[in-house]
């Protein structure tokens, strides 16, 4: 899973912009989490492309030499013109000299990041939903509240 943290909110105390393993203690079950503060990322202002990435929303997993880097638009905005990919590979090699930027998808980065050898942080706690801002984004105060009334 891949979560970029509403700007407007604290993100979750989870590793942030580097690949973790979430963990259901009770049933063992496992998955990969990649957890982006400050929104979706791939999201920069300024210049002739404003959706230029940048090498620090990229998801950078010490020990591996694969980084996963993302190029969104805005909401609604639509896919992004090849001026803009063009600006977006040229921006990643000067942040990676020497790295083979290519296009790809989420599913070939986890198919990847399975198969390395990397002693991944393991998270078992419940994240909570990071675009609820408010007590009703942590689960426990909720829980403590509802018991009140």
């Amino acid at each position: 899973v891949s979560v970029g943290v509403n700007g407007g909110s604290a993100p979750p105390g989870v590793p942030h912009n580097t690949a973790f393993l979430w963990r259901d203690e009770a049933s063992g079950e496992q998955m990969y989490a990649m957890w982006h503060p400050g929104g979706y990322g791939g999201q920069q202002t300024g210049g002739l492309y404003p959706y230029v990435s940048y090498a620090g929303d990229c998801v950078v997993t010490p020990g591996w030499e694969t980084a996963l880097c993302f190029a969104w638009r805005g909401d609604n905005a639509g896919p992004a013109e090849p001026e803009e990919v063009k600006a977006d590979f040229a921006t990643l090699r000067s942040e990676f000299p020497g790295a083979d930027v290519f296009a790809s998808t989420f599913d070939a980065f986890v198919a990847e990041l399975a198969v390395a050898p990397l002693d991944l942080p393991v998270v078992t706690e419940e994240v909570g939903d990071s675009w609820i801002m408010g007590v009703q984004s942590d689960a426990h105060k909720t829980m403590e509240y509802r018991a009140l009334q």
